[in-house]
């Protein structure tokens, strides 16, 4: 049922913020992404073996499924990671809930198919509702540094929204799981690639913090969230899946009260309800 894979994914995905704090400054942050999805994919192709559901993609489709690494699991992360260095952490998950919006609108520009309006109206209710979520973030930041930020934010949700259309059409014609494992495999790749040129180290940091967080991202936040993302990717399209995006931030947000002293307020509350509400209007089905 989507609404199931709907709440693994931002419950995966609103622990993973967490996890990732677990790694800043541990290790530079290609050679963590690279070191995520490389055990990430390798899990995959392991469980693919074992339960003989490994099966073989053709070489000319391999462009393609290098494509979908590098949008998904390659420059979303690098772009966000970076971003961070600029505007708070609360900020940067406004903007990426931006995806459900960019995910209708580049069904209008690749597809030609127009977004129906309650999906738009429920898009903006939860970018709006997160706004007010981080409102006091919002007011912190500004000057060139926050034009910087929001740019890479704004680049690196882009990239993950045409991420999402690649896996649709590659998922036409192939089984999800194996292009899931192939695409992780080139994302870890090109990051690794970028770790060398820049001559950064491959050490791994053997602190309890960092090893925990690198088990929680590739198991839990990456092969388990993935494929329950991208399968419901397939059953109710990008727009609708990626409103995963404006929810997510709100368990993240939990975490951070019990975790960090992060501090409800009345405008938290509200942004709640609106973010509520604009899963309302792109899930529930018009009567009749």
């Amino acid at each position: 049922m989507p609404i199931v894979l709907l709440s693994v994914v931002v419950v995966t995905w609103g622990v993973s913020w967490y996890g990732i704090t677990l790694q800043i400054g541990e290790a530079a942050e290609t050679v963590s992404i690279s070191y995520r999805f490389a055990l990430a994919s390798a899990i995959l192709f392991l469980w693919l073996i074992v339960t003989k559901r490994w099966k073989p993609i053709p070489l000319t489709a391999h462009l393609r499924i290098a494509t979908l690494g590098f949008c998904l699991f390659n420059m979303n992360y690098l772009l966000f990671y970076i971003a961070t260095g600029y505007i708070a952490s609360g900020v940067s998950s406004v903007v990426f809930s931006t995806a459900a919006i960019f995910g209708s609108l580049n069904q209008w520009i690749f597809f030609g198919k127009s977004p129906e309006r309650r999906v738009l109206a429920g898009a903006v209710c939860g970018v709006a509702g997160l706004a007010f979520l981080f409102s006091q973030g919002l007011r912190e930041v500004n000057g060139m540094e926050t034009v910087v930020g929001l740019a890479l934010a704004v680049t690196a949700t882009y990239f993950f929204s045409l991420g999402n259309l690649v896996s649709v059409r590659l998922s036409a014609d192939y089984d999800l799981s194996n292009i899931v494992a192939r695409a992780m495999a080139y994302g870890a790749a090109l990051c690794a690639l970028y770790a060398l040129v820049f001559g950064q180290s491959f050490a791994v940091p053997m602190t309890a913090s960092y090893l925990l967080g690198l088990a929680y991202l590739s198991v839990i936040a990456s092969v388990i969230a993935f494929l329950a993302y991208l399968t419901l990717l397939n059953r109710v399209g990008p727009a609708r899946a990626a409103y995963a995006t404006v929810l997510f931030p709100l368990v993240a947000l939990a975490i951070s009260s019990g975790l960090e002293g992060y501090e409800w307020t009345l405008l938290s509350f509200i942004g709640i309800s609106l973010a509520l509400f604009g899963a309302a209007l792109v899930f529930l089905k018009r009567p009749g």
